[in-house]
């Protein structure tokens, strides 16, 4: 039996194939492949940790590593073309020595590399990039397809497509990484559930087709996760102290939020007051959670009773405290009117 040539694939090299090649033959590195010779039954037997002098039960033993990049495994695709499909990686029906030939018994597994994604919480402004991302170990598998592409969809069920991003199947482990702009508004913040994916497809360069026509597969080892966009809309909820009795006929705020510094800027406050009313006093104040009283007061100032329209104040500027800019979507401002004591 002549030797049996070995190619690389995915970015791996000879040397890298031939290195991690378990002792089941000869084998060497011949300019950019592998040859191997003396493919033996007995060294499959040895690295199998199996008894059984049979071939055709030696391919389909229990203990062969199905993710190895060479090996007696065949890989099909089901319902391939549609978002539902999966990798099936399964027993020959045939017997060959040589497709032993490169194996690799210790082979990683397909997997999440790090952590699952699936409940993660991204904190992002609305209308800026938020930095979704799969770090996925690819482990040795000749996979089908050309591209690792990570969808992020609306629904559970993997409709109203949000975005993709892709790369090249490379490697061991990779990270596929999308910068998605929010587009979200309503209150403080907003939290708003978004689900992920991630196939083996066809080439997506172009674009990723939502009906799944070039999905090949989902990657192995995972399921379709959801994870949480905490979107900070830049919007403030203000309110009235209520005990200070008195409430303006009109008042116009602006401010600005930027929540990836915590940095809340009133740019103005024009007041509009009753003109039988004098003396007025404002107090600008930044509540946490489960604070109501009014405290952590940052700004503070009376009226004086002749200016009884059109007063504006400001700019004024406060990081929130705590050390943590995020916490700024938990913090209300209150604006609190009465006659001066």
């Amino acid at each position: 039996m002549g030797a049996k040539v070995l190619n690389t694939y995915r970015g791996f090299s000879a040397s890298d194939i031939n290195t991690r090649a378990s002792n089941t033959c000869t084998h060497s590195v011949v300019g950019s492949t592998v040859e191997c010779t003396n493919v033996m039954l007995s060294k499959v037997k040895t690295v199998l940790g199996a008894s059984d002098n049979s071939l055709y039960n030696l391919c389909r033993h229990a203990n062969v590593n199905h993710y190895s990049g060479f090996g007696p495994t065949v890989i099909t695709e089901s319902h391939s073309g549609n978002l539902d499909s999966t990798l099936v990686f399964s027993d020959p029906t045939t017997a060959s020595l040589g497709s032993f030939a490169g194996y690799n018994h210790s082979a990683p597994s397909p997997a999440w590399s790090g952590s699952n994604p699936n409940g993660r919480t991204t904190n992002v402004t609305s209308g800026n990039q938020a930095d979704l991302y799969a770090d996925y170990t690819l482990g040795e598998v000749q996979y089908p397809g050309v591209d690792l592409v990570v969808t992020y969809w609306e629904n559970s069920n993997l409709t109203s497509f949000l975005g993709y991003a892709r790369v090249a199947q490379s490697g061991l482990t990779t990270s596929v990484n999308l910068d998605w702009t929010t587009t979200y508004s309503g209150g403080i913040t907003t939290d708003k559930t978004i689900y992920g994916a991630l196939f083996f497809c066809d080439d997506t360069s172009s674009s990723f087709q939502s009906n799944g026509s070039q999905v090949r597969g989902m990657a192995p080892n995972t399921t379709s996760w959801s994870e949480t966009l905490h979107v900070y809309t830049g919007e403030v909820t203000f309110t009235n102290k209520g005990n200070w009795g008195i409430v303006p006929y009109n008042t116009a705020v602006s401010y600005y939020v930027d929540a990836s510094t915590g940095l809340l800027t009133i740019t103005s406050i024009l007041n509009s007051v009753d003109p039988d009313d004098s003396n007025l006093m404002i107090s600008i104040s930044i509540s946490g959670p489960g604070v109501t009283d009014g405290s952590h007061v940052v700004f503070q100032s009376s009226i004086d009773g002749t200016y009884y329209t059109n007063t504006t104040l400001g700019p004024i500027t406060h990081h929130c405290s705590g050390g943590n800019p995020v916490d700024i979507g938990d913090w209300v401002i209150n604006i609190s009117w009465g006659t001066e004591i």
